[in-house]
């Protein structure tokens, strides 16, 4: 398929292929080596310290490591800027580099109070706050999911940047330990079934429209409703698939070598 294909489908597949690859080996690499530095960091502590000191001394390696994420993320959107009209919108999009704003924005709000179990909106208004923002990043996410092309400029000037800030206000939101309806409704069991294969889908739905043109005689001359449907079956088949094969084999390997310790149950999938 590879070699008969066009060039162009040819350099999509090349690209997908190196940014699975880069978000494959990169990141673990990453987060093991900033992992493994906060545990150097707190076996300062000592097998004696009380457990006030160990707590504040964690508390301040998450605060230093939320603040290298925002750095990081905020370096990353610069870079991405200082390129924006440079290199091609592909380069943009697909490189690590100019991306990873939207991971550290999400390693960043992982580190935080809010998720790590202290500093949740208290108050009532608070708590009605965070909730109408979420509810507002929701209408914002679906707004640019349906309107904007996959190659819009506004993506690399801030909008990648906004978009990844509004879904941290749906999931603080969601984590927050009084559930409102935002919870409710992502608590509904077909969206945490898609949830837990999400990756899989995000990587296999770039190449599921030329599979489906190479593999369905007349694809491309069905009606759009037809067409999308085979395509979002097609994806998610092959998802779980992957989650099956693949995903779910290597985080039980990966469970079996991590030390053992006590986690709480998460609140929402």
């Amino acid at each position: 398929f590879f070699f008969q294909a066009e060039d162009g489908i040819r350099d999509k597949l090349v690209t997908g292929v190196q940014t699975c690859a880069l978000q494959i080996f990169l990141w673990p690499l990453v987060v093991a080596l900033v992992l493994g530095g906060v545990a150097l960091r707190r076996r300062h502590v000592g097998a004696g310290a009380a457990a006030g000191s160990a707590t504040a001394a964690s508390a301040r390696a998450a605060t230093r490591l939320r603040w290298v994420c925002i750095a990081g993320a905020v370096a990353s959107f610069a870079w991405m800027q200082v390129l924006a009209g440079r290199v091609s919108f592909a380069r943009l999009y697909y490189g690590t580099d100019t991306r990873m704003a939207s991971l550290l924005i999400g390693a960043a709000l992982a580190t935080s109070p809010t998720i790590r179990g202290r500093g949740h909106a208290a108050t009532h208004r608070a708590r009605t706050a965070l909730e109408a923002a979420a509810w507002c990043s929701v209408a914002f996410l679906t707004v640019c999911w349906i309107v904007l092309d996959g190659e819009s400029r506004w993506l690399v000037r801030g909008g990648l940047a906004t978009c990844a800030l509004a879904v941290a206000v749906v999931i603080a939101t969601a984590w927050h330990p009084e559930r409102g309806p935002l919870h409710r409704v992502l608590s509904w069991a077909p969206l945490r079934g898609l949830g837990l294969i999400s990756y899989g889908a995000y990587l296999i739905h770039g190449f599921a429209p030329y599979l489906a043109g190479r593999s369905i005689a007349g694809f491309t001359g069905l009606a759009w409703p037809l067409r999308t449907a085979i395509l979002v079956v097609v994806t998610l088949v092959a998802a779980q698939l992957s989650w099956v094969c693949l995903e779910s084999p290597l985080l039980a390997v990966k469970d079996r070598l991590s030390p053992r310790r006590a986690v709480p149950p998460a609140r929402v999938a």
